[in-house]
C-alpha cells in the first residue's frame, strides 16, 4: 500500500465525531494489515459481524480496543464536556472524570496510568466478551480478533499478550470449537500477530511516518473523503 501526497499532507480541522471512531479504527487496521501484512490484509474489506472480511469465507477479524470500563467513563464524560455550555452537567463530567482517575488541562484529559497488570485484565474482559459473540458470525476457516492499544506499550508485553488470550479462552471454551484462531495487538509504534493454529508469530515496528499516514487514511475513509474502492485500498 502506497500513501499519497493527498493523504501524508492532509490536515484535519478538528477531532474526528464520536460515532465515526468505530469505524475509523477499524479502517486503521485494515490499512495496516494491507501494509504490512498483505498475505493477511490483500483481499479484506470493512463489513460488519465481523468487522473484517473477505469475500471468498476464509478470514474475519473482530476489530475492539483494549479500554478499561474507567478510561471508557473518562472519555465519554469528556466529550459530553464539549458538547454542552451547562456549567452544573459540566461539573457532573469533570467530578466523574477527576473521580475515575482521569486529569484535565483546557483541552485535554489523560487517564490512569496503565500497568501490566491492568493491561493484562483489559485485554482479558475483552476476550470473554468478545468469544460470545463468535457463534453469532457466518462460518469462515479462520476469525482473528484485532485489539488495540492507544499507548506504546513495554517490549515484555509483545512476548505474553497472545498467552493471555489463549488462557481466556481455554477457560472459557474448552469444550468448544468456537475460538479465535489468531489474534492482533496493535499499539502505536508495534503490530503483533499470533496464530493460536500453528503457533506461527510476528511482530512488526511500526514507523512514526506509516503510523501517521495510514491513521490519516483511515480516518478519511470513515469520513467519506476517501472511498473503499480507490485505488490506493486495492
Amino acid at each position: 500500500m502506497e500513501l499519497t501526497d493527498d493523504i501524508r499532507k492532509h490536515v484535519f480541522k478538528d477531532s474526528i465525531k464520536q460515532e465515526l471512531r468505530k469505524k475509523s479504527q477499524e479502517y486503521y487496521v485494515l490499512a495496516l494489515l494491507k501494509h504490512y501484512l498483505p498475505q493477511i490484509g490483500q483481499t479484506l474489506h470493512c463489513a460488519d459481524s465481523p468487522d473484517l472480511q473477505d469475500d471468498n469465507g476464509l478470514i474475519g477479524i473482530e476489530v475492539t480496543e483494549a479500554v478499561s470500563p474507567r478510561e471508557r467513563q473518562i472519555s465519554g464524560e469528556f466529550i459530553k464536556l464539549h458538547k454542552t455550555t451547562d456549567p452544573k452537567k459540566n461539573e457532573l463530567s469533570k467530578s466523574i472524570i477527576i473521580r475515575n482517575g482521569g486529569t484535565l488541562s483546557p483541552i485535554s484529559v489523560s487517564f490512569p496510568m496503565v500497568t501490566t497488570d491492568t493491561l493484562k485484565e483489559n485485554i482479558k474482559n475483552i476476550v470473554r466478551k468478545k468469544l460470545k459473540k463468535l457463534q453469532e458470525y457466518p462460518p469462515f476457516q479462520g476469525i482473528g480478533l484485532a485489539i488495540l492499544i492507544d499507548f506504546p506499550i513495554v517490549d515484555d508485553i509483545h512476548k505474553e499478550w497472545y498467552k493471555w488470550v489463549m488462557a481466556e479462552q481455554d477457560v472459557e471454551q474448552s469444550n468448544s470449537l468456537n475460538k479465535y484462531a489468531f489474534s492482533l495487538l496493535i499499539c502505536w509504534d508495534n503490530l503483533s500477530y499470533y496464530d493460536f493454529r500453528t503457533n506461527e508469530s510476528v511482530n512488526i515496528k511500526i514507523d512514526d511516518t506509516s503510523y501517521q499516514g495510514l491513521k490519516k487514511l483511515a480516518r478519511m475513509t470513515a469520513e467519506g473523503l476517501v472511498k473503499e474502492d480507490d485505488p490506493i485500498w486495492l
